[in-house]
C-alpha cells in the first residue's frame, strides 16, 4: 500500500501497480501503463467491511510525502487526482 486515506465512516488503500516488461531476458519497467489501485473499506459497528476497488490511470504524486493529500472524499464518492509519465494530472471520481 502506497498510501491510506481515513475518513470518519471509511478507509481507502491505495496501491500503484507498474507494468514490467521482458527485454532480453530482463524483466523492466515499462514507461507506460502505471495505474493506482484502490480498495474501500467502511468503518462501523466494531466491524471493517470490505466495499469495492477500482482503479485510477496514473499514480498519487511522485513521493510518499505527497500521495496522501491526493484523495478526498465527497458524499460517498472518492476523489483522485493522479499523475502520468509526463507530469499531467488527471481526475477521477
Amino acid at each position: 500500500t502506497e498510501t491510506v486515506y481515513m475518513t470518519r465512516d471509511n478507509v481507502y488503500l491505495a496501491s500503484v501497480r507498474y507494468p514490467y516488461r521482458l527485454a532480453d531476458g530482463l524483466r523492466t519497467f515499462a514507461a507506460t501503463g502505471v495505474v493506482t489501485d484502490l480498495h474501500k473499506f467502511a468503518l462501523g459497528d466494531g466491524a471493517i467491511r470490505y466495499r469495492g476497488s477500482g482503479r485510477a490511470p496514473g499514480r498519487l504524486g511522485w513521493g510518499s510525502d505527497t500521495a496522501r493529500f491526493m484523495l478526498s472524499e465527497s458524499g460517498s464518492d472518492l476523489r483522485v487526482v493522479t499523475m502520468n509519465e509526463s507530469g499531467a494530472t488527471a481526475a477521477a471520481t
